[in-house]
C-alpha cells in the first residue's frame, strides 16, 4: 500500500567530510570510485595497506576495459602493476614462507608469492579454491578473508547464493509478478521501450560483455563480442543500442546484426540515457553527471560545480534531467531544464538516488538508502512542478538497480539468488598448507 514519505532526519554517513586524496582528482566520501585525467578509474573501497603503513592495494579500471591490480603510495604518485587480465581488490597475507598476494580472477581463488618491499609478485600464481563466491554488490569482491593468524575463511558460489541474480516483476505493492532470468551478478541493465527486451552487462574472463533476454520467452543472447562493452542504454524508437567501450561510446542495431558504430570519442564511467530526439548522451564522467552533444562532441556538466553528480535520464519529452547529486551533503534527487535552460527542483525528502520517469512522464520514481522505492507526481508540459508528497510504493532488497514499465505499474527489480538463509562459511586452519599439495 503506498503511503507518504515523511523526513527521518539526517544520516550522519551521508554527510560525510570528502576530502581530496591521492588516488586521482576525486573525492574521498561515500563514493566507491574516483576518476582521473588519464580515463581511469579507480576503485576505494576495499583499500588494502602494506604493512610500511604508506603504500595500499588498489583495483584500476583503464580506458580500454581491463582492470589491474596495482601498489600506490600516498606520498608519492608512484605506481606498479602486480595483476593484469581483470582480478578482483587483493590483500596481503603473510605465511611461515613469506607473503602472498591473494585474489580471485572468474571464479577462482589465487594466492601469488609476494615481495612486499619491493613491491613485486614472484613466480606464478597458485589456484588454491575453485568456484569462489561473490559478495553481493557492484565491487564484485570475493567471498573471502585471510586472517592473521594464518587461517582462510571463504564461501563457494552455491553457499552464498549471491553468484546470481533475478530480475523480478514487482506490482506497486510489492508482490512479485514473475522474473527475468540474467544468469551472473549484473548491475546496469536496460528495458525495451516496448517492454519485450532486456539489455545487461555481464562479467566475463576479458571484463564485461553486453546481452540482452526476450523477456516472454525468457532466452538470453550475447550482443557484444571481442572488446569489454558495459552500460547499455535503448534510444527512444527502441531500434538501437548504446554503450561505453574503451576510451569511447558505441551504437549498435537492437536485432544484434551488422556492425557497431563510433558514436563519440572521449571517457565515459558509465552510459545513463539516450534523449528522446537522439542529440544527447547523458553520462557518468568520473564524479559527475555530463551531457554529451553527438557531432559535436561538446560536453556540459549537469551538477554543481565541485559536487558529485550522477544517474541522469531525460525525461520522455527531453525537457528535463532528474540526476542525483551530493550538493546537500547527502545524495538527493533533483530535477533541472536540459541545457541551455537553468533552474533546478529537489525531489527526494531525505536522500534518494537512482531516478527513473515512467514513459507519460506525469511520475518519477527513485531509491531511498533505506531500499525503499519511492513515487511522486510530476508535471513536464510548461515548466516542471510536483504534486503533492513523495510516496512510499514497497521495499527492494538492494539497491542494485531497477527498471520500469511504461504505464509505471510494474518494476523489474534485480535481486540476489539466494540459496538458503544459514550459507555456510568454510574456514582452514593454516592456509599455506594448501600450497604445499602444490609443490610450493
Amino acid at each position: 500500500m503506498e503511503r507518504e514519505l515523511e523526513s527521518a532526519g539526517t544520516d550522519p554517513l551521508q554527510g560525510a567530510q570528502r576530502r581530496r586524496d591521492t588516488l586521482g582528482a576525486g573525492i574521498w566520501g561515500p563514493r566507491d570510485d574516483c576518476h582521473d585525467e588519464r580515463g581511469e578509474r579507480t576503485l576505494r573501497a576495499g583499500l588494502h595497506f602494506l604493512a610500511d603503513g604508506r603504500r595500499f592495494l588498489v583495483l584500476t579500471t583503464r580506458p580500454d576495459g581491463e582492470s589491474v591490480l596495482e601498489v600506490r603510495a600516498i606520498d608519492s604518485t608512484e605506481r606498479t602493476t602486480l595483476v593484469g587480465r581483470n582480478p578482483t581488490l587483493g590483500s596481503v597475507a603473510a605465511t611461515p614462507d613469506g607473503s602472498y598476494l591473494v585474489y580471485a580472477r572468474d571464479t577462482t581463488l589465487f594466492a601469488h608469492s609476494f615481495d612486499e618491499s619491493r613491491a613485486r609478485v614472484v613466480g606464478e600464481p597458485t589456484p588454491i579454491v575453485d568456484n569462489i563466491g561473490r559478495l553481493a554488490g557492484p565491487l564484485n569482491v570475493p567471498a573471502m578473508s585471510v586472517s592473521p593468524a594464518g587461517h582462510l575463511a571463504y564461501q563457494v558460489a552455491e553457499q552464498t547464493g549471491l553468484s546470481g541474480r533475478r530480475a523480478v516483476w514487482h506490482n506497486r505493492s510489492g508482490e512479485e509478478l514473475g522474473e527475468v532470468s540474467i544468469g551472473n551478478v549484473t548491475f546496469s541493465y536496460g528495458l525495451s521501450p516496448n517492454g519485450q527486451t532486456l539489455v545487461y552487462q555481464l562479467p566475463s574472463s576479458t571484463g564485461t560483455d553486453i546481452w540482452k533476454v526476450d523477456v516472454g520467452r525468457g532466452t538470453s543472447s550475447r550482443f557484444t563480442f571481442n572488446e569489454p562493452a558495459r552500460t547499455p542504454i535503448w534510444s527512444a524508437d527502441g531500434r538501437r543500442v548504446a554503450f561505453v567501450r574503451g576510451a569511447g561510446i558505441f551504437e549498435k542495431d537492437a536485432s544484434g546484426a551488422g556492425e557497431e558504430r563510433l558514436l563519440v570519442s572521449g571517457p565515459a564511467d558509465a552510459l545513463t540515457d539516450w534523449s528522446p530526439d537522439g542529440r544527447h548522451l547523458l553520462i557518468t564522467e568520473g564524479q559527475r553527471a555530463v551531457i554529451v552533444t553527438l557531432g559535436t562532441g561538446a560536453r556540459v556538466p549537469v551538477g554543481v560545480s565541485g559536487t558529485v553528480s550522477g544517474m541522469a535520464r531525460f525525461s520522455p519529452d527531453g525537457k528535463f534531467i532528474a540526476y542525483t547529486s551530493s550538493e546537500s551533503g547527502r545524495e538527493e534527487v533533483y530535477v533541472r531544464p536540459t541545457p541551455p535552460a537553468v533552474g533546478k527542483w529537489q525531489i527526494s525528502i531525505d536522500g534518494g538516488q537512482q531516478s527513473e520517469w515512467r514513459r507519460d512522464g506525469k511520475e518519477l520514481f527513485f531509491l531511498t538508502q533505506n531500499r525503499e522505492l519511492i513515487a511522486v507526481d510530476v508535471d513536464t508540459r510548461e515548466t516542471f512542478s510536483m504534486g503533492g508528497k513523495p510516496r512510499v510504493l514497497l521495499e527492494t532488497p538492494t539497491l542494485a538497480g531497477y527498471a520500469v514499465s511504461a504505464d509505471g505499474q510494474r518494476f523489474l527489480i534485480s535481486v540476489p539468488v539466494e540459496a538458503g538463509t544459514n550459507a555456510p562459511i568454510v574456514v582452514v586452519l593454516n592456509w599455506s598448507q594448501m600450497l604445499e599439495r602444490d609443490g610450493r
